[in-house]
């Protein structure tokens, strides 16, 4: 993962972010109300907004989206 500083206002998180297929370029909007992504922590991101930018795919976390963190909260971790 490789946050940047956000360039406007508005937004809560934009970055890179990475899994075995590759990576892509993600943003997350204050309004939406999602949790903040970290770092080396496992996620899921579900129902997310696809885009083109600049010729390249990126998602974005909206209002509908949902992010889930498996290996939080885990008791026995």
């Amino acid at each position: 993962m490789e946050f940047w500083e956000p360039s406007y206002p508005s937004m809560q998180q934009v970055g890179l972010i990475e899994d075995e297929t590759g990576r892509t370029r993600f943003t997350s909007w204050k309004a939406s109300r999602q949790p903040m992504v970290c770092e080396g922590e496992r996620d899921r991101l579900r129902a997310v907004a696809k885009n083109w930018i600049q010729g390249r795919y990126s998602i974005t976390l909206t209002g509908w989206s949902e992010v889930v963190f498996p290996e939080r909260g885990r008791w026995w971790a």
